[in-house]
């Protein structure tokens, strides 16, 4: 991929324990060690959601900002992810991928990274967000790291990363956290244009 997208859940449940620590700092580690093995020119961008505490519901589940836009320093994107805080009260899913189709790089190979720990529990449909992100002809493809999630939540999350065309992949742990970036970053690996 040209650009990669990362939307990052900062629910409130990702402060659950996990890996010896907590689902957020574990995601920041796993993160940050894709920020700084990625190649130097691929676009990185991210997209927090649930990461502010608000007062209502409707407020909350349409919490959601592209808080880096696209770019190659790597690092501003990580002191961006280190900064993030497991506040939210919500998790609106759904919203966030329909917000992040502006985000996007017409022309371009994009790629999404999901990562979260739940369902959706603001009523919206996430496959149904994910497929029209597909459709939407910007050349994007959602991959989704569900982290230490119950069958239920897998099932739903499964189907958001088929729906987007991509693939869904199972954290149970921060080692398997980061062999699934790993395995994105490697199916999304640009082609060497010298050399076809």
């Amino acid at each position: 991929a040209d650009n990669i997208l990362v939307v990052f859940d900062a629910s409130g449940s990702m402060l659950e324990p996990f890996g010896g620590s907590n689902r957020i700092e574990i995601a920041k580690s796993a993160l940050t060690d894709l920020l700084t093995s990625l190649d130097p020119s691929i676009k990185v961008a991210l997209r927090p959601f649930a990461d502010i505490k608000r007062s209502t519901q409707a407020e909350a589940c349409n919490q959601t900002e592209l808080a880096i836009p696209f770019t190659t320093d790597h690092m501003a994107v990580k002191a961006k992810v280190d900064s993030l805080q497991a506040v939210g009260s919500y998790t609106g899913t759904a919203y966030a991928l329909r917000q992040a189709k502006n985000d996007f790089v017409v022309g371009q190979d994009n790629a999404l990274i999901l990562l979260t720990d739940g369902k959706e529990t603001c009523g919206g449909d996430t496959a149904a967000a994910a497929a029209e992100l597909l459709a939407a002809g910007i050349k994007v493809k959602t991959y989704v790291i569900g982290i230490d999630l119950d069958a239920a939540a897998r099932a739903e999350l499964s189907a958001v990363a088929v729906k987007g065309g991509g693939k869904y992949f199972d954290a149970t742990d921060g080692t398997s956290l980061a062999s699934s970036l790993k395995s994105i970053q490697a199916a999304e690996k640009p082609i060497d244009r010298t050399n076809t």
